[in-house]
């Protein structure tokens, strides 16, 4: 039988908008917590909690420890992270939650014991703080006591047009550095799911088929 945590996990791997109040057991939630009405985007599930975007780029977290919101208690439902900032993605640790906001900036909150939360500093963050370093980011990842992060410059790999041999050779250089194919698949993951992704094609094709019926 899958548990609440494992169902969680396999909706934010596919990427699916869900209803952020649905609370499943070892989720953050209670069983049979009525759903709040909120769409996301994504959702990343940590060990203790879980956030997710809205299709506005507004994030909220629920569970347990510092959620974003200034508070340090947890909740059973969904909280709006402070700072009024619009991300494109997050990504929730073990005690610490960071995102990407629609402008590359990196923000990180939660506990910062081994620096985790790139501020330069060790001092725990209640609300989101910058990243250090002036880097744009086109994906971070959270783990349990650290943050690894690919910037924008680093997430691409060229391959001339219709140039057979240098496709052949992109593709080598890929499968020679796993890392690499690693990064740019978070990369093409993440523009899924903030670009490509239903909830932000509808617009579009709502607003193309008005054009065509209104012309």
């Amino acid at each position: 039988m899958t548990n609440g945590r494992e169902a969680c996990e396999r909706i934010a791997g596919r990427g699916l908008a869900v209803l952020a109040g649905m609370m499943l057991a070892g989720c953050g939630g209670n069983p049979g917590t009525e759903p709040v009405g909120l769409t996301f985007a994504t959702i990343s599930a940590g060990e203790f909690h879980t956030c997710g975007v809205r299709p506005n780029g507004a994030a909220y977290c629920w569970g347990g420890g510092d959620l974003g919101d200034g508070d340090s208690t947890g909740s059973a439902k969904p909280v709006a992270v402070s700072g009024d900032l619009a991300f494109a993605t997050v990504s929730a640790g073990t005690g610490h939650t960071c995102g990407v906001t629609t402008a590359g900036s990196a923000y990180c909150w939660g506990i910062n014991q081994f620096g985790e939360l790139g501020t330069g500093t060790t001092m725990n963050s209640k609300t989101p703080a910058v990243v250090s370093g002036g880097l744009t980011f086109a994906a971070v990842r959270a783990r349990a006591t650290q943050t690894c992060g690919v910037t924008t410059a680093g997430a691409a790999l060229y391959a001339h047009p219709n140039d057979e041999r240098d496709l052949a050779r992109a593709i080598a250089e890929l499968i020679d550095d796993p890392r690499r194919g690693c990064e740019l698949g978070a990369v093409g993951r993440r523009r899924v799911e903030t670009e490509l992704a239903w909830s932000h094609s509808i617009p579009k094709l709502l607003a193309a088929y008005r054009a065509a019926l209104s012309g």
